[in-house]
């Protein structure tokens, strides 16, 4: 519980650098299913 609640201040503490490694890995999701359409 105490790690569940020490692993969520972190995410709260740095939501910035989390949003942009979350917006980094759906782009090149994006744009690897983009490569494979084609």
């Amino acid at each position: 519980m105490s790690a569940a609640l020490m692993s969520a201040g972190h995410v709260e503490a740095r939501p910035l650098a989390w949003t942009r490694l979350w917006h980094n890995s759906q782009a090149v999701a994006v744009t690897v299913a983009l490569h494979s359409a084609v």
